[in-house]
């Protein structure tokens, strides 16, 4: 189902988990604060700081979306900790509970895959003649992530 989302550059992120049954919603959160899924009454949440820019936004819910899809066991298992919350710069102690650095590692490259798909992302990049700026518009993601998706796969520089 994730890759029906995939075929073509800056497709809506949220409608695909809603699809998938996750509820989302943009709050104010603290700041520093830039997301986070909970798993509650039998349903996972994802919560994204509203104050945040549109690209980072939608770079933390996919990574939120990624939490779910390769770590949700974690989170229907510990009880009472059963919500992650995700933290500019690692700015929080013990932020990753009850994932490990390497999960956030893991949901950080699963993000760019959904939101930047290699093979589109080779397609567009000969298209726009490596324009970063014109990528990131593109995908609708930030020029940072599109420069290391970009370097993830080789491309440019």
């Amino acid at each position: 189902m994730v890759r029906q989302f995939t075929q073509t550059p800056g497709q809506p992120l949220v409608k695909l988990i809603r699809t998938l049954g996750l509820s989302y919603d943009e709050v104010e959160m603290p700041a520093g604060q830039s997301g986070e899924i909970r798993y509650e009454n039998g349903r996972y949440k994802i919560l994204i700081n509203a104050t945040e820019s549109h690209a980072r936004r939608r770079f933390t819910a996919a990574h939120e979306l990624a939490h779910y899809l390769y770590h949700r066991d974690m989170l229907d298992d510990v009880g009472s900790l059963n919500r992650h919350s995700d933290w500019l710069f690692g700015t929080r102690e013990n932020d990753a509970r009850p994932f490990s650095p390497q999960h956030k590692t893991e949901a950080n490259r699963i993000a760019a895959q959904i939101l930047m798909p290699a093979e589109q992302v080779r397609a567009e990049f000969e298209k726009a003649n490596g324009d970063i700026e014109l990528l990131a518009d593109r995908f609708d993601v930030s020029e940072a992530a599109m420069k290391i998706r970009l370097k993830v796969l080789k491309l440019g520089d």
